[in-house]
């Protein structure tokens, strides 16, 4: 353990992660998916213009904003089939950002509880965690679709955190975006910005109590 990772974890019971950016470098997965929504229905696909409709957004809530903005004659549950459908041959292929795996190890050997609050459904979870079954059954995973409440709403921290049985002044919350990173410090909790991207760098560093660019400098 790094002298900043005890820094961060002084009094401190339990961590809770976001999974996409944060644990994981899945944005080219969910680009994909993306694309391939929009190509099969010969839409033009706008990164920038999708994230800024659906940050924050539960699965559900995210095919309602596609549906209302692109007038689509199709029903939010068929829009959620067809992703699920195609989850499993993309995100097979999602790595773990440097050392974050090291670190999952790390926290289950120190006896450190963690759990993940995301706003990706379950079956984007099973799959990314499919080759790694001894930490997938430490983590207590919960999910903006299980609260019904979207980020920065920080309802799906406080379920994770509940689960686990400990409170937010109990627990260090990781998170990459601001939208995440706002939620979480409506918490209580001890908010660390996983830096993977260097945009909005200062806003992000401005709601956080800890930052770090890679999980090396933690263990």
């Amino acid at each position: 353990m790094t002298s900043k990772f005890q820094q961060i974890m002084k009094d401190k019971k339990a961590v809770v992660f976001d999974l996409d950016g944060t644990l994981v470098d899945s944005l080219n997965q969910w680009d994909i998916a993306n694309q391939v929504f929009f190509n099969k229905r010969q839409l033009v696909y706008d990164q920038q213009q999708y994230l800024k409709l659906i940050v924050g957004l539960n699965l559900k809530q995210t095919a309602e904003a596609l549906i209302a903005k692109y007038n689509l004659q199709e029903t939010p549950e068929q829009v959620i089939t067809e992703w699920s459908a195609s989850y499993d041959e993309i995100f097979s292929k999602v790595s773990f950002y440097p050392k974050a795996l090291e670190f999952l190890h790390f926290l289950k050997d120190s006896q450190i509880p963690f759990g993940i609050a995301t706003a990706g459904p379950r079956k984007v979870f099973d799959i990314i965690f499919r080759e790694h079954q001894d930490l997938k059954q430490h983590v207590t995973y919960v999910s903006c679709n299980d609260v019904h409440a979207s980020k920065p709403d920080p309802a799906v921290y406080f379920e994770c955190m509940k689960r686990m049985g400990v409170t937010p002044q109990d627990c260090v919350v990781f998170e990459d975006t601001v939208s995440g990173l706002t939620g979480t410090a409506n918490t209580g909790s001890t908010v660390v910005c996983a830096l993977t991207d260097q945009q909005k760098r200062q806003e992000k560093l401005q709601l956080s109590h800890h930052y770090f660019e890679t999980y090396s400098e933690l263990i």
